[in-house]
């Protein structure tokens, strides 16, 4: 059998990458919708997240090079809310980095496909301090969705505090906890306020069916991301 080969030019190869982009599909001629969303999130599979507020924020901008003009609330009720009639689209986990991906994805990704991320220098904390860690969770379950610093009130101020002057990385013990435990799954993104990461429990956020999904093999999860 022959081989052969087809040379392409530069040209060509740049239109292709961003065909496949979505770039070239028409943009909506009317309201967009959810289904313009969900048709976006078909290719690109994730938005990611950033604290980078020049315009917008980050994650609204991928939709607005390929939909133009749509509102907001599209996106900020298909990762931050849910309900039966609008069952929640995305949700929020660090893929390589943190982002809002089809909340089918999510299993995928605290599979042992994926291995753990930066949280996992926080286990020596969640080991030595078990009790925090449950008072944590039980805090949650009765506050959320709720934030590392509402929470730290909730529990008493009883983690070590954030030095004067402390920097992005300079959490409490609280935060760092419920950053373990978003990482490895205890936790989720309840809502966002002002950028702000509300923490709740996964049954009260992501829908049962995604929750109640058999458990996939990792080479099989490893597959499909």
């Amino acid at each position: 059998m022959v081989e052969r080969t087809r040379e392409i030019g530069a040209d060509v190869a740049r239109r292709t990458v961003l065909a496949a982009q979505g770039f070239a599909d028409g943009r909506p001629t009317g309201a967009v919708t959810r289904r313009h969303l969900q048709r976006v999130l078909g290719r690109l599979h994730l938005l990611q997240l950033d604290s980078v507020n020049v315009a917008v924020r980050a994650h609204y901008m991928p939709l607005f090079a390929r939909l133009g003009a749509y509102p907001r609330a599209l996106v900020d009720d298909a990762a931050w809310s849910h309900s039966s009639r609008r069952p929640r689209l995305l949700a929020e986990y660090w893929a390589h980095e943190a982002c809002l991906l089809p909340v089918e994805d999510w299993p995928l990704l605290l599979s042992g496909a994926k291995r753990r991320g930066w949280w996992k220098y926080y286990g020596p904390l969640v080991e030595r301090e078990p009790q925090l860690v449950a008072d944590v969770l039980a805090a949650v379950k009765e506050l959320g969705p709720v934030g590392a610093g509402a929470l730290d009130t909730a529990l008493g101020g009883r983690s070590t505090p954030r030095p004067p002057g402390a920097t992005w990385w300079d959490r409490s013990d609280v935060k760092r906890i419920c950053e373990y435990l978003f990482g490895v799954g205890e936790l989720t993104t309840g809502t966002r306020v002002h950028f702000q990461r509300l923490y709740d429990l996964p049954e009260r956020v992501l829908p049962a069916a995604v929750l109640g999904a058999p458990p996939v093999d990792d080479d099989e999860a490893a597959r499909r991301l």
